[in-house]
């Protein structure tokens, strides 16, 4: 019996998703191949979802439904047709609802209630159960570097505890996964009050205390998931009319509702391979990227302190007067720049999904970037992997729009799992 041995960078739902369908697959005997999977972290297991390192403050409603857990949408396998099943039964919401310290009380009110959305914090418990379920251990280290050795992946990282560099080799594979950290396009300035989407969270009391000192308000550049979450959650804890002003190109937040004709798209691939890659880019955009689920656009509908200005921020500088920061925006239809006032910004225009890049060797830098993005995904291959002869597999299912719409977020994360395990089973 032979063994393939894949590394995966980032400890959130999808090395979830790959550790616990790896575990079920290892269990079938006769496999031929065993899997081992070997997960990098450099903070903690879901430490982006339990509001201890930004992203979220873990008291976020998730906005996917539960049921679309870590085995979604629990594919069948012709090698192995029972594995549907297994995942269901040891890795599901469902079972993490029904295990120590859950109960079968616990799950039924749950089901009650209306299978209400959980929080950021709550799935972070649930992919530590999955973790716990497969017993896997995460190596805890900051990963500094891959190199080639032969035909295999060594990853190079420093161990969390005592930063002393160090070197696990023979992988098969990597696969990059997370959103990578804030793009940070305007925040790099001299002004303390301007944070970005990731750091918000962590400065929140801070926030908070700034403004109830003055009347200007926030300022919230972006229009997608992440300017939305902040918005909702100054909502919830300003003053009433407290002005929040959203500064995007679009001038509004489109909104995501739950819709069959739009889902199947994701659990479906065969209308998905009828697409020319152009429309499955403005579908991404449209159902994925910037857009909003209507459970917070219920709570932002409820304020009359929204504001919107259409434009692109291109400047963050020192106010005049009263005013402490301005927002300096430009627009098509203006040859004079819109100036928006603050106390606060944030910059929430996106996370830096080519965070990877500086890790990989020198010789690959040049080809795997941002600059080189489209031709990329178009020819990604259908593990995910970049297509990318005489080099071990690069994974990166952030990029992987092209082959189906869901496997770079948590629409379909069994699916994804699926795909990056294709060539070790």
């Amino acid at each position: 019996m032979g063994q393939s041995n894949i590394a995966v960078v980032g400890c959130g739902p999808k090395a979830a998703a790959i550790v616990a369908r790896a575990h079920c697959l290892n269990r079938f005997e006769g496999t031929g191949n065993q899997i081992s999977v070997t997960v990098f972290e450099e903070h903690g297991i879901a430490a982006a979802w339990d509001g201890s390192h930004g992203y979220t403050d873990g008291d976020q409603k998730l906005c996917t439904p539960a049921e679309r857990d870590l085995g979604f949408p629990y594919y069948s396998d012709e090698a192995f047709p029972d594995i549907a099943g297994m995942l269901k039964r040891d890795f599901s919401w469902d079972a993490f609802q029904l295990s120590p310290p859950h109960n079968k009380a616990r799950y039924a009110e749950w089901v009650s209630r209306g299978r209400k959305p959980q929080t950021h914090r709550e799935f972070a418990n649930y992919i530590r159960f999955a973790f716990r379920q497969a017993d896997n251990k995460p190596v805890f280290g900051k990963v500094t570097g891959i190199r080639r050795s032969r035909r295999h992946w060594t990853v190079e990282f420093n161990e969390r505890k005592t930063g002393r560099p160090d070197a696990f080799e023979g992988f098969d594979g990597v696969v990059f996964t997370g959103p990578g950290p804030s793009l940070n396009k305007l925040t790099k300035t001299p002004f303390k009050d301007v944070y970005s989407g990731r750091d918000f969270w962590t400065h929140r009391r801070r926030i908070l205390t700034n403004l109830g000192k003055r009347d200007a308000g926030v300022v919230i550049i972006g229009g997608g998931g992440t300017t939305a979450a902040i918005a909702a959650w100054l909502v919830r804890h300003l003053p009433d009319g407290r002005k929040i002003n959203l500064v995007n190109t679009q001038g509004t937040l489109f909104n995501r509702t739950v819709n069959f004709f739009e889902n199947r798209i994701f659990d479906d691939p065969e209308p998905w391979a009828a697409f020319y890659n152009d429309e499955r880019r403005n579908f991404v955009k449209r159902l994925n990227r910037g857009v909003v689920w209507e459970n917070v656009t219920d709570i932002l509908s409820e304020t009359e302190g929204l504001l919107f200005t259409p434009g692109r921020a291109i400047e963050i500088k020192a106010g005049t007067g009263g005013t402490k920061l301005v927002v300096v925006c430009e627009n098509n239809t203006s040859d004079v720049p819109v100036e928006v006032p603050a106390d606060v910004v944030v910059d929430a225009s996106g996370f830096d999904a080519w965070w990877f890049t500086p890790l990989l060797p020198k010789a690959l830098q040049g080809r795997v970037s941002r600059r080189n993005a489209e031709r990329l995904e178009d020819g990604m291959l259908g593990d995910l992997s970049f297509d990318l002869p005489g080099w071990p597999r690069i994974h990166a299912p952030m990029h992987s729009q092209i082959i189906g719409p869901g496997y770079n977020s948590l629409m379909v994360l069994g699916g994804m799992a699926e795909r990056v395990l294709r060539p070790y089973r």
